[in-house]
């Protein structure tokens, strides 16, 4: 399975979050799971995955293809995202299809483990 960024982490973030997932036992990314491309699709987390990649992390992949609504920011995507968003809140089948992945892309194998696991429902506000 592969592994898609919504865009390419910068470098000069990175240190940071690798400094930040060092107090973690796993990384824990939302998105979706994509059967017909083989692929898990990240909402969030660029600079998290390529941390777990460098420190040999376990991932924790949490699909959100099963709830209706999720709270996410993503704010240097925010002017793109802006109408799926109710109250806080996004509707996942409006953001999936406003997502441009243009992140870099990973192979599961990569990573020291992942594990895949759905989300649970959410209410909206």
């Amino acid at each position: 399975m592969r592994i898609i960024a919504i865009h390419e982490y910068r470098d000069d973030h990175l240190q940071k979050v690798i400094d930040d997932a060092k107090g973690y036992d796993s990384i824990e990314l939302r998105g979706v799971l994509d059967d017909d491309i083989d692929a898990f699709l990240l909402f969030e987390g660029c600079h998290r995955i390529e941390a777990a990649l460098r420190l040999q992390m376990p991932l924790v992949l949490v699909d959100c293809s099963s709830v209706e609504f999720i709270d996410i920011e993503i704010p240097r995507l925010e002017w793109m995202l802006k109408p799926v968003f109710r109250n806080g809140k996004s509707a996942v089948s409006e953001l999936e299809q406003a997502m441009n992945w243009c992140g870099k892309e990973y192979a599961a194998s990569e990573f020291a483990s992942v594990r895949l696991q759905a989300a649970t429902y959410q209410e909206p506000r």
